[in-house]
């Protein structure tokens, strides 16, 4: 009968550890120590008899400090595992699922054009609205605007010209007409009057036509609406209603303002009364020109400088130029020809400027100082504030104590007050600047 050498191994678990972890080295140790046996004696037991091969749970028999367990249950059948491999088995597993699964050529080469497609056409919606934009007019002038037809190119025929024709069909004398100010827009192909007198701005409203050159020209004027307006839309007026019937509905003594002539801080109302009815007012929304005649964008069809280009209507499925949806270019139904409204644009304005002034003054304290001090500063105020304080010092303190945290004092309201008086001033010119970058219908 072979002899067995019984070892004892006790081991010993730091707390805090992973059980398996140390577990697992207490068995390499094990490991080791048969093979330095097998090395120096010939009756070593049959597990350690090679130095190289890993622990055989069932060809090994340990004891702990406590049962004694069957190689049974030291089985992976009784739910024992190497946690080493099933670790490493998990990080390949999640190393796998991080890959991005490859994208197959045709799909690559689409999103690639669709994200070209979307810049270009991000790129011809900001030309438009860029190319529309007018320069900075009298603010109190009287705005008319004349939209010529017949296939006169404004770009071409020279705001001089122009002028000279305006002038001409509504009888302003030479002396008299240097007061005015004649504007063209180029790529909405419109001509825009500024006067600072009424009768002129009648005469201007009721242009016709306009004789450039030795061709007549038929043209139709209508003045703009006021700075500081908004304009509403109200639905459901019946068809045989005439512009001064309409005026009298809407303006009466119920109503003595329109809401075309409210201004923009004031226009909240969102119901208008039409003579005795009560109608939905919804505010406008300049939208993106598209000619259906030659099929570019900025103008219109009554006023294309070029009529006999004419584009015929696409016999395949279509493509918007400005979202590049399955439509027409600047179709009804198109969101993106929509512009967004300069009281929107106004109000995104303030709102931005006051959440940056909110966060200044919440990064500085009460007084207009930062809040955080140093702490030398602090320790210093520290040991001044703890000697024993006279009357007059307590009568001072109390006194000190009684006004509210925060409260300004009189220098803080003044410095307040001009702040306010220098806001107030930035947002004035920045209004200005939104309004002169408006462009003109």
């Amino acid at each position: 009968m072979r002899k067995v050498t019984r070892i004892l191994l006790t081991p010993q678990f730091k707390v805090g550890n992973d059980f398996f972890a140390e577990f697992e080295r207490f068995l390499t140790r094990a490991d080791r120590l048969g093979a330095t046996l097998a090395s120096h004696r010939g009756d070593a037991p049959s597990a350690f008899s090679d130095a190289g091969a890993p622990l055989r749970p069932s060809t090994m028999e340990v004891q702990v400090n406590g049962e004694d367990i069957s190689p049974e249950e030291f089985l992976e059948g009784a739910g024992w595992c190497t946690i080493g491999s099933k670790t490493q088995a998990n990080r390949a597993n999640a190393q796998s699922n991080n890959q991005p699964e490859p994208t197959p050529a045709p799909a690559r080469e689409r999103t690639a054009t669709d994200s070209v497609h979307g810049q270009q056409q991000r790129n011809v919606r900001q030309q438009v609205i860029r190319n529309s934009k007018m320069p900075l007019l009298p603010r109190s002038d009287f705005k008319i605007v004349v939209r010529p037809r017949g296939g006169l190119d404004v770009a071409t025929t020279g705001t001089v010209r122009l002028a000279s024709a305006i002038y001409r069909a509504a009888n302003i004398p030479a002396h008299e007409a240097g007061e005015d100010t004649v504007c063209s827009n180029n790529h909405q192909n419109i001509i825009v009057v500024s006067t600072p007198h009424a009768t002129h701005a009648a005469k201007y409203r009721q242009l016709q036509a306009i004789t450039v050159g030795d061709r007549r020209h038929e043209v139709s004027a209508y003045e703009t609406a006021p700075d500081y307006t908004v304009k509403g839309i109200i639905k459901g007026i019946p068809l045989e209603e005439d512009a001064k019937s309409i005026h009298s509905n809407i303006v009466h003594s119920t109503q003595p303002s329109s809401p075309g002539s409210q201004t923009a801080q004031t226009a909240s109302a969102t119901y208008v009364r039409y003579g005795g009815a009560l109608l939905r007012c919804v505010l406008y929304r300049k939208q993106i020109d598209m000619c259906h005649c030659c099929g570019r964008l900025g103008h219109r069809m009554d006023v294309c400088p070029n009529p006999q280009d004419k584009v015929p209507r696409p016999p395949v499925l279509p493509r918007c130029k400005l979202c590049g949806g399955t439509h027409m270019t600047a179709d009804r139904n198109c969101r993106a020809r929509y512009k967004t409204p300069y009281v929107v644009t106004k109000r995104q304005w303030e709102r931005r400027r006051a959440a940056e002034e909110a966060e200044a003054a919440a990064a500085t304290g009460p007084a207009g100082k930062p809040r955080s001090r140093s702490r030398t500063s602090s320790q210093s105020r520290s040991r001044s504030r703890s000697r024993t304080p006279g009357p007059q010092q307590h009568q001072k303190r109390r006194a000190r104590s009684r006004t509210p945290r925060g409260t300004p004092t009189g220098d803080t309201k003044t410095a307040e007050s001009v702040a306010l008086q220098m806001r107030s001033r930035e947002n004035e010119h920045q209004t200005r600047r939104l309004a002169a970058k408006r462009p003109l219908r």
